[in-house]
């Protein structure tokens, strides 16, 4: 097991960043979603705008702060990547396992969800 003393020692440069990291993984906020029989895993972090897409071997995120601080190099990484890292150097995420055959469904209701502040957004320049 990972102690906190570990976790400042790596990720401590973060300052707030890695106290909301921390909070999402005490929370279990971090969840695979893992597919068998194939194996398939996709990561999600309940954040504050809902479910986010995350994957550190890329890295991305589906947060508007991956996508507007991160990817023009004003910041290098968001609190959810962070906790996702956190989550799984610590082992402290939720495992949800599905067949396969749920996969398109279930990815279909993670995209939706992402999708819901971009429609937000769009309605609101609309009426202005």
């Amino acid at each position: 097991m990972t102690s906190k003393k570990e976790l400042s020692a790596q990720y401590g440069h973060y300052g707030e960043k890695l106290d909301k990291a921390l909070k999402l993984v005490s929370k279990g906020s971090v969840k695979l979603h893992k597919f068998l029989p194939s194996g398939r895993e996709i990561w999600t972090v309940v954040g504050r705008e809902g479910d986010q897409l995350v994957d550190d071997s890329q890295p991305y995120c589906s947060c508007g702060h991956f996508y507007y601080q991160v990817l023009s190099n004003k910041d290098d990484i968001c609190y959810h990547l962070l906790g996702l890292k956190v989550a799984k150097k610590t082992k402290e995420f939720d495992l949800i396992e599905f067949q396969d055959s749920e996969y398109p469904s279930l990815l279909e209701s993670i995209l939706k969800d992402i999708a819901k502040p971009l429609r937000k957004a769009k309605n609101t320049e609309n009426i202005k």
